[in-house]
This record gives structure tokens, C-alpha cells and sequence, in this order.
């Protein structure tokens, strides 16, 4: 049986996408439904269908929380505090007193904006009231010079209610102090008398402050001595304790003998094979060390 000729032609003039759409499988009722509600949420009702599924959508990752900032000192604090010790200094005894605490957050507010003076005059305004602490010496030693950070630990010592609370933190800034001097006499006697108390063991950082005090005066038999020393007292170097050691060869051109590296650079390389075998990574400042000693010992390849 022949069709007749115009529904060949009807097919013909369908258009393709109509064609195609006839060849997919018409899709059911429920489907139809999800399709339309999830085109429009407002229509949804209070209880779904249960042969209706919704598509979920994937839950947001939590946002980490931001790291909090350290509160800075403000002007206002510091000059508040600073007034409320000036009336106590000249008040009756019965005036509130603020805390050591604030006291010392004052002075650091002051020394840190160059107003080292009035840190100074609160120091002694409360060595009046006996609110000074090691940590208030401490505070103006570490931002003040070399020479008025060592008269300030001579008061330190002398001061009744301050001398038997002298910590480890407080000896560190000292031999920071005798470092920058360039005194490593000073600094050895520091450290053999500090071995010599068990009342305040050394630390990593005495021993790597008297290293960086040997490496100033090109003293690297000494700073040797103090890596031994180190390992004596179960202290593990580390990458500051290399990186001095290694910057003290050849420098300043040294009268020590060779085996010490006066002009040879070999030295700071078995230092520096020493530290990779131990596995402390060695960084920038490390590599910059090592440079600089083959340029002072002429060795630029």
C-alpha cells in the first residue's frame, strides 16, 4: 500500500528540531512536575510528592576564620597610664595604683615612638611606688643603646625588688648588649658563669647570641668552643647557629691559623656539609654567608 504524496511532503517540511525532539522519549509526568518547581521555588508546596526529587545543592565550604591581630598600644592608653602614675608619685599613699603591667606597655609605646625619655621617668617614678618589674628593665634595654642598655642592667642588679627576679630573657639581652659592643671577653665570662649557676640554664638563644658575639671580632676558634659547649648543655644547633659560625671564617681578617680558616673558605663549606648532614636546612641568609667568605678568602668560583 502507497502513502499519499503529501505526507511525504509534510515530513519534509517538518522542521529538524521537531524531528529530533519526535525520536527522544517523551518525558514522564513526575518529571515534568520537578522540572517545573525547580523553575519556580515559590510554587513549591509544604510537602513534596514522593516520587519527586528535588536536585541538593552542595554546601558551601566554611570560610577559615581570620587569625586576630595583636591589640597595638595606643597614644591615649599610654599617656593615660602615664598621668595616673604622675598622680600617684605625688598623690597621698591611699591613690589607686595601675598595674606593672600597663606601666610596662607605656614605656614600650614610648620607646617605640622615640620618646625614650619618658619611659625613663615612669622607670623611676615606679621604682618610687615599687611597681618596677624585669620586664620594665628589660623593655627600655632592648630599645635603648648598647651603652645605656648595660648601665640599666648594672641597675637591675642592684635593685632589691628587681635582683632575684632576673630571668634568662633578661641575660639574652645583656649578651645581645656585649654582641654589638663587639665584647667577647664580656660575653665568654657571661656564659662560663651562667654554665656555672643551675639556677638559669642557657639556651639556644645565649649560646647563638655569644656565637653572633665571636663572629663580629672574627673569633671563630671561639665560636667553635661555643658550639661544643652547646651540645655539652643538650642544646640542638640550629640554622642561626651555622649561619653565624660560617659568616665568622676569614673575617676580618683574622690572625688565627689556618686550620681555623684565617684565608681559606674550606672551612665554612665542611660548616656548612656539617649542617645539610643533620638535616637543618640552611636559608638565604645561610647561602649569603657562604658567598661572602669565598669573596673574602679571594675564592669568587
Amino acid at each position: 500500500m502507497r502513502l499519499p504524496q503529501f505526507v511525504f511532503i509534510l515530513f519534509l517540511s517538518t522542521p529538524i528540531p521537531l524531528v529530533n525532539s519526535l525520536k527522544r522519549p517523551w518525558p514522564s509526568k513526575a518529571a515534568r512536575k520537578t522540572r517545573e518547581l525547580t523553575k519556580n521555588p515559590a510554587r513549591l508546596p509544604l510537602t513534596l510528592p514522593k516520587n519527586i526529587i528535588l536536585p541538593s545543592k552542595p554546601k558551601p565550604k566554611p570560610k577559615p576564620k581570620p587569625k586576630p591581630k595583636p591589640k597595638q598600644i595606643s597614644q591615649l592608653f599610654a599617656t593615660t597610664i602615664e598621668s595616673k602614675l604622675r598622680t600617684a608619685y605625688t598623690a597621698p599613699p591611699s591613690t589607686p595604683l595601675p598595674s606593672t603591667r600597663d606601666c610596662n606597655k607605656a614605656i614600650l609605646f614610648f620607646c617605640d615612638a622615640g620618646m625614650n625619655i619618658k619611659g625613663f621617668t615612669m622607670l623611676k617614678m615606679m621604682k618610687r611606688l615599687q611597681l618596677q618589674s624585669a620586664s620594665t628593665y628589660s623593655t627600655l634595654m632592648t630599645r635603648s643603646s648598647p651603652q645605656i642598655g648595660l648601665r640599666l642592667y648594672k641597675l637591675m642588679e642592684t635593685d632589691s625588688v628587681v635582683s632575684s627576679s632576673i630571668d634568662i630573657q633578661a641575660i639574652n639581652i645583656l649578651m645581645n648588649i656585649y654582641s654589638k659592643l663587639d665584647d667577647e671577653v664580656s660575653a665568654n665570662s657571661l656564659l662560663k658563669k651562667l654554665e656555672l649557676d643551675p639556677t638559669i640554664p642557657p639556651n639556644i638563644i645565649t649560646y647563638n647570641t655569644f656565637i653572633d658575639a665571636c663572629s663580629r671580632n672574627g673569633s671563630l676558634e671561639l665560636a667553635l668552643s661555643g658550639l661544643a659547649r652547646l651540645r655539652k648543655y643538650s642544646l640542638e644547633p640550629d640554622t642561626t647557629t651555622y649561619t653565624s659560625l660560617i659568616s665568622t671564617v676569614a673575617r676580618k681578617g683574622s690572625n688565627n691559623s689556618n686550620r681555623f680558616g684565617a684565608m681559606d673558605p674550606d672551612m665554612g663549606f665542611q660548616l656548612f656539609n656539617e649542617m645539610k648532614s643533620l638535616n637543618i636546612l640552611p636559608n638565604s641568609i645561610t647561602y649569603c654567608a657562604l658567598i661572602e667568605v669565598c669573596n673574602r678568602c679571594g675564592r669568587g668560583e
